[in-house]
């Protein structure tokens, strides 16, 4: 984001964006103690977090499914369920939090994920275009998580879009992270393939709405002022 600091510490709406996400898990509730997954200048994002905070270092940069997988070997084996959040979302809400938390718990999931519409990609909304796609059947069950990169000119009107925002069977997600490939195209091992990894297996997956506003993740500089300018009245 053109800073000498780690993308998740860049300030927006007055704090580090970890700071805004650490402040909602308070906020939430019944949350584990969260683990951070650093990498690029880990170090600043140590230092910020102090000696509360644990933090494993993913120096494999190989995807979002293997910096899952290093955080989750930091988990308390007792642990029935685990959360995981992207570092450069600020304005998920706590509510939406103890949302996704409570409808996993309800529903008998592997997987619950949040997922945000957007009614199109114009204006500020085109922030969006970037973002994963959620495929569904006829019927509106969940087929897949497409990574834009991999989506077809049909696929990129999709406007429901994952938010990289998950709560897992911590079992079954050890199991899954082993057996999930490389991606084709970028190399990586993308942590949205679990999805499609449960839903092959015949496990149900469930999602949750987030709105929009809530939905923004934080790429560049102009990314964050629009964010700030959503989010005025808040945080």
């Amino acid at each position: 984001m053109g800073s000498d600091l780690p993308k998740t510490l860049c300030i927006v709406a007055g704090k580090p964006m970890l700071a805004h996400i650490l402040n909602s898990l308070t906020e939430a509730g019944n949350c584990l103690p969260p683990i951070v997954v650093v990498g690029h200048k880990g170090s600043q994002v140590r230092e910020f977090l102090g000696s509360s905070i644990a933090t494993v270092e993913q120096t494999d940069l190989s995807g979002t499914g293997t910096a899952a997988r290093i955080a989750l070997a930091a988990v308390p084996p007792d642990a029935k369920t685990v959360l995981i959040m992207y570092g450069d979302h600020p304005f998920i809400d706590p509510a939406s939090i103890r949302s996704i938390e409570e409808t996993h718990n309800a529903s008998g999931a592997a997987i619950t994920f949040g997922t945000t519409t957007v009614p199109d990609y114009g204006d500020w909304r085109r922030v969006f275009i970037s973002f994963g796609r959620v495929i569904r059947n006829l019927a509106g069950d969940v087929q897949e998580i497409r990574e834009y990169k991999n989506t077809n000119e049909h696929e990129q009107n999709i406007r429901e879009l994952n938010i990289g925002f998950y709560c897992v069977d911590r079992a079954w997600l050890e199991e899954a992270l082993g057996q999930i490939e490389r991606d084709s195209v970028s190399g990586e091992y993308y942590l949205t393939d679990i999805v499609s990894l449960a839903l092959y297996q015949g496990k149900h997956v469930e999602t949750v709405p987030i709105s929009p506003e809530e939905a923004l993740g934080i790429n560049s500089p102009e990314d964050a002022k629009l964010a700030e300018s959503l989010h005025s009245d808040k945080k």
